[in-house]
This record gives structure tokens, sequence and C-alpha cells, in this order.
């Protein structure tokens, strides 16, 4: 058994509890006790339709109540074919009651959640009458509207002339507290959002129903700027706004030059690598043949130092030592030659392979030469040192 909300208080009759235990496997009908009514109607003046239009609601209901037992508790003039199951009747019933619950709570928001669901359910036209009195409690004037005008068309003749009075009456205050809006626009198919929702596309079939007061309109197509404008709306408005759409003008496009590598460009920067070793090779064994400059002078000087020997030491020692130091002296010296000649060579190959190089024109015999590489290896042995290098 299901009950429209009622304000902060409702009751169910004697003969609504009948009706509901009669009815197997359709959706009970829905006696609409009124909700709050907006401020600027008197609370004795609604209260006074209320009762009427319930108690005529009531005799209404009790009337139909042997017409429903004969044809299996169904109110409806002709059966449907597609009528919701068992199962789907009574979760639909469960969500009703609670959005009663919740009404009586001033959960406005939830209850409208709950008596949606419940029209989803089971899309009993006078759920619709709910749905309309939350959504004037919270301000959703559009959607109100839309509820009471569903109401209307599916009730059609069921709805008593009391009750259609009534909701013409809501109608008539919802007038002032909504506007409708046209938008136009010079690009066709462009989406209307209003407050970031996607609302319509142009061109528009019918104007949109809008609650009064601030919103944000914006009008966007693919490859315009969209045209987004906050206007202010007063209730009873029924204007036109025209948003035109700049197309967005196309960048040229990046044109990304990409050198494109020659054999011969190829060849020159293979010969950087031996170029540079050729140099550091250079600078290594320079420092080298200082090296053994230095080491031989040190021997040399011993020499001389033994060239004037002690009279108390032995003369045979002294002339081994002095033959040892001369013998030390002179490799030295000859390494220090040998890894001067070393380093000249390589300086001049290294020179050479940077001019050659770093020629256009003698690109690809660079790339000949620069294959075939250049290497020098130092030896040192037990009383000799040598250099080996080849290019």
């Amino acid at each position: 058994m299901m009950t429209t909300a009622a304000s902060k208080r409702f009751s169910r009759s004697s003969r609504c509890s009948a009706l509901a235990l009669v009815t197997v496997l359709c959706w009970a009908p829905l006696v609409h006790a009124q909700p709050k009514a907006p401020q600027d109607k008197t609370a004795a003046e609604k209260a006074g339709k209320d009762k009427a239009a319930t108690d005529k609601a009531d005799k209404s209901s009790a009337d139909k109540t042997a017409q429903a037992e004969a044809t299996g508790g169904a109110e409806t003039t002709e059966a449907k074919p597609d009528a919701p199951s068992p199962d789907t009747v009574q979760r639909a019933g469960s969500h009703f009651e609670r959005g009663l619950q919740l009404y009586n709570d001033a959960e406005y928001r939830l209850a409208l959640i709950e008596f949606e669901r419940a029209y989803q359910l089971v899309p009993n036209y006078k759920v619709q009458y709910n749905i309309a009195q939350v959504s004037i409690q919270i301000g959703r004037y559009a959607r109100a509207v839309h509820a009471l005008e569903q109401y209307l068309r599916d009730g059609g003749d069921d709805i008593s002339p009391e009750r259609r009075a009534q909701v013409e009456n809501d109608l008539k205050m919802l007038a002032g507290r909504t506007a409708r809006v046209s938008i136009t626009s010079n690009v066709q198919g462009a989406e209307i959002l209003l407050d970031e929702t996607t609302v319509a596309q142009v061109p528009m079939s019918e104007k949109l129903l809008i609650d009064a007061g601030e919103h944000r309109l914006t009008v966007r197509a693919r490859g315009y700027q969209p045209h987004v404008e906050q206007v202010t709306l007063a209730g009873g408005d029924d204007v036109e706004f025209n948003f035109d759409l700049t197309e967005v003008k196309k960048e040229d496009p990046v044109v990304i030059v990409k050198e494109v590598q020659t054999p011969g460009d190829a060849a020159v920067q293979d010969d950087f690598p031996y170029i540079t070793v050729g140099w550091v090779t250079t600078g290594v064994l320079a420092a080298s043949a200082v090296t053994a400059g230095v080491v031989g002078l040190g021997a040399k000087n011993d020499l001389d130092d033994l060239s004037k020997p002690d009279p108390e030491q032995d003369p045979e020692q002294v002339k081994r030592d002095q033959d040892a130091a001369k013998k030390k002296a002179q490799n030295w010296f000859l390494a220090s030659d040998i890894l001067t000649g070393a380093a000249v060579v390589a300086g001049a190959a290294s020179l050479y392979f940077t001019i050659v190089g770093t020629s256009d024109d003698a690109a690809d015999d660079t790339k000949d030469d620069a294959a075939k590489g250049f290497s020098v290896r130092p030896g040192v042995g037990l009383n000799h040192v040598w250099v080996e290098g080849s290019f």
C-alpha cells in the first residue's frame, strides 16, 4: 500500500487499506495528500482544498474497489501485456514507502530519488504527483512542471476534477518561478549546455524550461570557440538567445626539417674518434718522453756522484755502481728520445687526419684512411724500452 507524501504528517484511510489487501500483482492506486504548499498560498485555504480533494479521492477509490476485485485487483480499465512482476511491484513499493518516510523526515532530496526510482520500476502516473510536490520543496520548479504535466497527460479522465483544478493551480504558481529559453546559433548541431550539463542541440525542438535565477549557458561545437554567457532569468520570462560561434583558426603546419646524412658526412663523423685518439696518444707520448728524460737526468746525476768515489770504498764496487748508473741513464735517455719521436709522429698523423677529416673535398679519402686506424704501443724491457706504431 502506497500513499502520497503529506505536509509533515499523513494518514491512511481504511478504504485505502482495504484496497491494498485485494491488490495482488499490480501497484495499488495512490491516494494523494498534498505536501507542503508554497508560501504564497495561505495554509488554511490549502488545507481546506486538500481535505475536500482527499475525501473525494477516497470515495472514488472505494467505488472502484468492487470493480478492482472483479478484475483481479487492477484498477486500470484495460490490462497491460507488459505488467510488472510481483517482485518488481514489491521493490517499487519499498522505494515509495521509503520516499514517504524521508519526506516526513524533511529529507526531500532523498525522497525525490526514492519516488523517481519507484516510478522507473512501476510507471504509475500518480507517483508523478509526489515527484512534483517534493520537487517544489527543494526548489526544482521546472522538474515539478514536467511531473505535473505528465501526471495530467497520463492520468486523463481518471483524475478527479478537484485534483485537476488543484494541479492547474500549482502549474500557474510554478509559471511564475520558471522561465522558457530558446537558443539559436550559426552552427547546426552545436551542443547546448545548461550549468555544464548538455540539455539540447541546435536547432532546438522545443524551448527549455528553466528555474528562475542565475544560470550558465554554453554553446559549443567541434572546431569552434565555445560561447559562454552568464544569464539571470526572472519568473515568467520567455527569451531567446543567439550564440554565434567563431571558428578556430587553423594554425600553419609546423615543418620540421631533418638533415639527411650523406655517406660523405658519415665518413667525416666516423673520423672524429680516430682524431681524438691520435691527439690523446700524442699527449701521452709527450708526457712519457718528459718523464723518461727527468728520470734519465736523475740517473746521470747519480753517475756524476759516483765519478768521485770515496777512497775508503771498494774500487770494484764503485765501478759496478758506475756502470749500472750509466746504463740506467742511457736507457732512460733512449726511452725519452723514442717517446719524443713517437709523440712527433703521432702529432703529425693527428694533424693530418684533422685537416683531411674536416675537408669536404677529401671526405672519401678520409674514410678509407680512417678505416686503417692509427696506433702507438710503448714497451719496457729489463734493460731497454721500445715503441711500436702503425699508421
